[in-house]
Order: C-alpha cells, then structure tokens, then sequence
C-alpha cells in the first residue's frame, strides 16, 4: 500500500517485448492518482513509438508485485 505522497520502487514487465524496467511509482498528495517516475518515456514510449491514442494496458502481478505494460492495440 501507498500513502499519499509517497513513492515506491517497482518494476514494469514490457509483456510485448519480455524486458524488465525500474522505476518509481508515486502517489500524488492531494487526489488518487498514481504516476510513474524515472526512465518511463526512454524506455517504453520512446523505444516502443507510442504516440497520443496508443492504448496500452497494466496489469499488477501480486505474486511479485510487479506491473505488466503491454500494447493494446497501435492504431
């Protein structure tokens, strides 16, 4: 679980590609939003090509607690 305002480290699983990222995962103060901190852009949106309309999925692993990212569909 994660407090407001706080932030955790946790991998995200590219399911399309089997590679494994490290990043931050934060809890912002004020609403229920998450955000993910660190490499993200470099590593998944850059690499992958995801423009704007991309619709993507996450899904969490609760054996390991890792998030899975996969593309739905490219468009």
């Amino acid at each position: 679980m994660i407090n407001y305002g706080e932030q955790i480290s946790i991998k995200i699983c590219d399911m399309d590609t089997n590679m494994e990222h490290n990043v931050s995962l934060r809890k912002t103060i004020n609403s229920n939003k998450f955000y993910i901190q660190g490499r993200w852009f470099l590593e998944f949106v850059s690499r992958r090509n995801l423009r704007e309309g991309t619709m993507i999925g996450m899904s969490r692993d609760y054996k390991s607690s890792n998030l899975h990212f996969f593309v739905l569909d490219s468009d």
